[in-house]
């Protein structure tokens, strides 16, 4: 887990993305332990079954019952030396590349990457801490079951909230809206007649809506650029018509037609130009220089990278990178 922790955050603070032959050195301790262990494997079932019968009844000398070539406590100082080691370099990577500022001091509580780190800086405390039990039970027989215990309850607790976290804010569902808007915006291709009397009369119905609510379009105008401009709302990946219709206290089904007749768009082109002219901005002042296209995809409300260079490229006809290396 250590080294994989390790080329994760290389990969976000350096930009570097897959591995080299190079890298195969860090996966060699593990696989060095796999071949080591070929005494155990060997074994005759009679003698793994005595020796997992020792283990369930003295847990705690697990360290000093199973080991192959080499005695179990050696390998485990190494796995804690190691863990150090690439836990120390992974946090150091983190600081030095300013993202502890950019993710958990941001607003954006519920930030995966925000989630992760806490996770992981829970886990590699935890870890440690129950080798070093393994360490001084082997050198002085002394044993502390319910600190490990204890320990072993909070592992568990925070893979499970961090678990939690992560499928919380999983988008399971289908962005019915989207999907009727991309529908209609296709239909209005083939039938662009028909479509654009059926937006006539919805606007009368609108305008009927709004005549009773006592708001107009310059109100809302107003409520739409606070929010747009000044809120950064586009930035919120689950942000669909409902929500943004809930905030402007206006029927849902006469939100498309609003924002037509503010915008000249409909809501997912409305919200892909605020991201994509966000973008931008964040590439000129030199964001690519110290961040991935993953981290800017993340900060602006793309779901994925790839849809943050599809976007940008439709509207600027060159990707994100290439727009990157463009002279000033």
């Amino acid at each position: 887990m250590a080294p994989l922790f390790y080329l994760g955050i290389r990969g976000l603070t350096k930009n570097k993305v897959g591995l080299t032959k190079k890298d195969l050195i860090h996966f060699l301790p593990a696989i060095l332990h796999v071949l080591e262990l070929l005494p155990i494997y060997l074994k005759s079932s009679a003698e793994k079954i005595e020796l997992l019968q020792h283990i369930f009844k003295y847990e705690n000398e697990l360290i000093v019952s199973v080991h192959g070539l080499v005695p179990n406590i050696w390998i485990d100082l190494i796995r804690f030396t190691l863990m150090i080691y690439y836990f120390a370099k992974s946090w150091r990577m983190i600081f030095r590349s300013d993202l502890v500022n950019k993710y958990l001091k941001s607003d954006r509580i519920s930030s995966w990457f925000k989630a992760s780190l806490i996770y992981f800086a829970i886990f590699q405390i935890i870890i440690p801490f129950q080798y070093f039990f393994n360490l001084q039970f082997y050198f002085t027989g002394v044993s502390f079951p319910m600190i490990r215990s204890l320990s072993t309850v909070i592992l568990f607790l925070t893979v499970l909230i961090y678990v939690f976290e992560v499928l919380k804010n999983a988008k399971l569902s289908l962005a019915f809206n989207e999907f009727k808007e991309n529908r209609i915006e296709n239909l209005g291709k083939k039938k662009d007649g028909l479509v654009r009397k059926s937006i006539l009369d919805s606007s009368d119905q609108l305008f009927k809506v709004l005549a009773k609510s006592s708001t107009d379009i310059d109100e809302l105008k107003t409520q739409l650029n606070y929010l747009f401009e000044k809120k950064l709302i586009f930035k919120e990946k689950d942000l669909t018509v409902p929500l943004l219709a809930n905030r402007l206290k206006v029927p849902a089904k006469y939100l498309p037609e609003i924002l037509h007749l503010v915008y000249g768009k409909n809501f997912k082109d409305l919200v892909n130009t605020y991201r994509i002219y966000l973008c931008k901005e964040k590439i000129e002042n030199g964001y690519l220089e110290f961040f991935t296209i993953d981290s800017l995809a993340e900060d602006v409300g793309f779901n994925s990278r790839i849809t943050l260079y599809n976007t940008f490229k439709k509207e600027f006809k060159i990707g994100p990178t290439a727009f990157r290396k463009l002279p000033v």
